[in-house]
């Protein structure tokens, strides 16, 4: 049995489905430091939750898609206005809007740094802990994402196609190391908790 990137190779077409169980609908997830830390000694590509680039604490939050085997995060980033020259078919993002107000631009899936991701890295993101301003914009951001579920999937379905099976030179370039990556991300052991 193959396993990491030969059973992804190996596949004529991804399939991919978004995280769901039965009783829930899809929801936000963000991943520790410690799991982005161990897959940046892998890829550079990974987006960290923080750094010298940015002004506070930025969480990595995203949402859960199946592709074979292993599940992904893809994560969701806020508008700027450089995403207006993403295309809007770009199988690399899904661009986010308003969905009864086009011009409200809500940000993208970044699909092109969708990462493989343990079970036990998974931690619920609380929308409704956040401030009133950023929760709004999380709630028409999800209420988007469930209206266009299957276009997703289908725009992730195909990123992972270039990259994985056709190694599409300019897919590959601007995506993180997905073969790589499932090659790596099983043996992520959590650091043990010390006492003080």
């Amino acid at each position: 049995m193959k396993s990491g990137f030969a059973a992804l190779k190996a596949k004529k077409v991804a399939i991919a489905t978004f995280f769901i169980s039965e009783k829930e609908l899809m929801k936000f997830y963000t991943i520790s430091d410690d799991y982005i830390s161990y897959l940046l000694n892998f890829d550079h590509k990974v987006p960290n939750n923080g750094g010298a680039g940015y002004k506070g604490k930025k969480v990595y939050i995203g949402i859960v898609l199946e592709i074979g085997t292993h599940k992904f995060l893809a994560p969701l980033t806020s508008y700027k206005p450089a995403q207006d020259r993403i295309q809007s078919s770009s199988c690399s993002a899904f661009k986010l809007h308003e969905r009864t107000n086009p011009d409200n631009k809500l940000g993208l899936i970044a699909l092109n740094y969708m990462i493989p991701v343990l079970d036990s890295e998974l931690v619920e993101f609380d929308i409704e802990a956040q401030e009133h301003r950023y929760k709004q914009m999380l709630h028409r951001q999800y209420e988007f994402i469930k209206a266009n579920r299957q276009e997703i999937i289908e725009r992730a379905s195909k990123l992972y196609e270039h990259v994985v099976i056709k190694r599409t030179e300019f897919f590959v370039r601007i995506s993180c190391d997905i073969p790589k990556l499932v090659d790596e991300y099983r043996n992520y052991e959590k650091p043990k908790e010390q006492d003080n």
